[in-house]
């Protein structure tokens, strides 16, 4: 079976969720996980540790450091909402599928600009509801 390589951005409650769900699924893998606050990151590493995985393979603060890394199939985005579009669009320029919590987006020029991206990239997005 394969196994989808899925990264985490934004640890908070819903992002903790999705961290959750990926390590119980047989067909994904956790390789990345992000968030600015470094305790979130650590205790995702930990968690992952417990569920049997033994490495996350980034681990880091910045979601910048994980647009260049080609192991990454799919991101889940769940950062605070003013970062959905920014991050979002960054994730589809680095072609790696994106995944965006709702709400997408503040204004109607925002869900504009994803449109765009996705427009542009052609990299697969979807929003989680």
């Amino acid at each position: 079976m394969k196994r989808h390589k899925i990264a985490v951005v934004g640890l908070g409650q819903r992002g903790l969720g999705w961290v959750k769900h990926t390590l119980q699924r047989p067909d994904t893998e956790l390789v990345a996980v992000c968030d600015s606050y470094e305790d979130r990151v650590n205790d995702m590493v930990k968690l992952a540790k417990e569920h049997g995985q033994e490495t996350v393979k980034y681990a880091v603060s910045d979601y910048h450091e994980l647009l260049d890394k080609k192991d990454i199939e799919i991101v889940i985005i769940s950062v605070s909402w003013e970062m959905h579009v920014e991050t979002s669009i960054n994730f589809m320029e680095a072609g790696i599928i994106t995944a965006l919590e709702v709400g997408p987006a503040y204004s109607i020029q925002d869900c504009y600009r994803l449109v765009d991206g996705y427009e542009r990239t052609k990299t697969p997005f979807f929003f989680m509801e």
